[in-house]
């Protein structure tokens, strides 16, 4: 198959499509001075990725995006225009209705993609203008084309499923592969019909809902049974490795779907590190790449200013709020000790910041200077108040230290 069969890789395609819509899409305009500045909310390009068609929403369009992106290593989403020319809605496609065609002359890359929908008039030949196409890299064999991460993974998945299929299998039959039934003495013999009939009686007797059923027979007849031990019939570690490999392809570890070959040696502070790991290798590189054709495919159709671009805001994602934490700490470090200015400072936490912020602080010290020698005394540096000192050896009263100190 295509590998969608495979749990291994619904429970990793899966979390990336849960995740992914985390972090909300934006427009942000770069400025003269190098900063960015988004833009408004109720920009048009963002309401309709919230809601792209009238039947679902803009999360479930990611959903299956994500499916065929990470699967196939190709997703479609059909542009629908009013009559004036504006993009007004926008469709998922299944990547095997939609692909991209050469052009003969060789004048461009992708000549119009056909859209094999299945109607009675054949396919439909679209412009790439009305198509948005999302590739993981290129195919060697066809550039036009991404290639699926899957394909390396066709014999793990393959392994994974036979060992699925042999454990159903084993315990199907009441956990024994098979039993081997003969003459209890070694002369006798058995006619072809009478094996055949034996064989077909005892299946029906011991599969399935009969498992356990007694059984007769008319002769003495000996019953070996090739019996597994549990040792034998336990698979974990033969399924690991489909697991670790199929996980490492696609970039989420396995303790991050809850895969035993990461629960294992697991922890609530691992599946922590691991999360954030997972979302800086692939969810935020996705996002990265999903921006930039946005920016190049769709976001034309709304916007003419070459600085405006196709972000995905992750300061609230929850797996990488520690990360914002420490950004926050060393943002307070710096200003709080005069290194950077305030408007630097907020910068740094994504904080807009005006003309008043232009500021360093900068703490004041004041210091007392003490000639080496004083002892360390509080009296040592207090003036005669007239209160009785303590008496001399002769008995009498001694006058206050001399603030450079007794020589």
């Amino acid at each position: 198959g295509d590998g969608t069969g495979s749990s291994i890789v619904v429970a990793s395609v899966g979390w990336i499509a849960r995740t992914f819509p985390e972090a909300p899409i934006t427009i942000t305009r770069r400025q003269a001075d190098g900063t960015t500045e988004p833009r408004p909310f109720n920009h048009e390009f963002l309401k309709l990725m919230r809601k792209p068609n009238e039947f679902y929403s803009g999360n479930l369009l990611w959903t299956a995006t994500i499916n065929d992106f990470f699967v196939f290593g190709n997703a479609y989403w059909l542009k629908i225009r009013s009559r004036s020319g504006r993009v007004v809605q926008l469709w998922y496609v299944p990547q095997n209705l939609m692909t991209p065609e050469i052009d003969e002359t060789g004048k461009k890359f992708v000549a119009a993609y056909k859209y094999d929908h299945g109607g009675d008039q054949g396919p439909v030949y679209l412009p790439p203008s009305e198509v948005v196409h999302f590739r993981w890299g290129m195919d060697p064999k066809d550039m036009r084309r991404g290639i699926s991460p899957l394909a390396s993974l066709i014999r793990e998945i393959y392994t994974d499923e036979e060992a699925a299929s042999f454990s159903a299998t084993i315990l199907t039959n009441m956990g024994v592969p098979g039993v081997i039934i003969a003459p209890e003495n070694e002369d006798a013999t058995m006619e072809e019909g009478d094996n055949e009939f034996i064989r077909t009686v005892f299946m029906n007797r011991f599969s399935n809902e009969n498992r356990g059923m007694p059984m007769v027979l008319n002769s003495p007849a000996k019953i070996t049974t090739l019996s597994f031990s549990p040792d034998q019939l336990n698979l974990t570690m033969l399924r690991r490795i489909p697991e670790e490999r199929i996980t490492a392809v696609i970039g989420v570890p396995a303790i991050v779907v809850g895969l035993g070959a990461g629960l294992e040696h697991g922890s609530m502070a691992n599946f922590r590190e691991a999360r954030a790991q997972a979302y800086e290798s692939v969810i935020i590189p996705t996002q990265r790449l999903f921006a930039s054709e946005l920016t190049l495919q769709l976001l034309q159709d709304f916007e003419s200013n070459d600085n405006d671009e196709v972000t995905f805001d992750t300061t609230k994602v929850r797996a990488l709020l520690e990360d914002a934490n420490k950004v926050f700490v060393r943002a307070n470090l710096a200003v709080t000790n005069g290194w950077i200015t305030v408007s630097e400072a907020r910068s740094m936490v994504n904080m807009q910041s005006d003309k008043e912020h232009d500021v360093y602080l900068r703490k004041q010290f004041t210091s007392t200077t003490i000639p080496g020698g004083t002892p360390n005394d509080d009296t040592a540096t207090k003036p005669n108040s007239g209160t009785p000192g303590p008496s001399s050896p002769d008995g009498s009263t001694p006058s206050s230290p001399s603030p450079v100190g007794n020589n």
